[in-house]
């Protein structure tokens, strides 16, 4: 398995009926003024793609967001099933997670890391946080 995509955006969904992935506003950074700043809504969106010979499988899957001095602001954990590849198509999952009010207390990179299966796959995307000029 991969991380096929990794972003950030104001907004991302996924159609129940089509399963279409709809994003919008794609970023990696922003000004703030740190100390006024109401939280903010991140969307991160993740595809994860298998291979055609893989059978149904479970797989264990972990984000965290770190800060500029590397703790860990958020940290998901959970479970999901990837399906078995269909001939000449790879299996893959999509996956839309929503922070809302997150708070980015001081300017920098904020990383969000994604792994499955303890490390089998790894991917990271970064949000810069630049402070508002006065």
């Amino acid at each position: 398995m991969k991380v096929v995509m990794l972003l950030t955006a104001e907004y991302a969904a996924v159609e129940s009926g089509t399963g279409k992935l709809n994003i919008l506003g794609v970023f990696n950074q922003f000004r703030a003024e740190l100390s006024a700043e109401p939280p903010k809504r991140v969307f991160l969106v993740l595809r994860i793609a298998g291979e055609q010979a893989d059978n149904p499988s479970t797989h264990q899957l972990v984000v965290k967001l770190t800060d500029p001095d590397g703790a860990v602001v958020v940290e998901l954990t959970g479970n999901f099933e990837m399906s078995a590849g269909a001939q000449g198509i790879d299996p893959q999952c999509d996956f839309v997670m929503e922070f809302d009010q997150l708070e980015f207390k001081q300017a920098g990179i904020y990383r969000f890391n994604v792994d499955v299966d303890d490390d089998a796959v790894q991917a990271s995307t970064a949000i810069q946080v630049f402070a508002q000029e006065a």
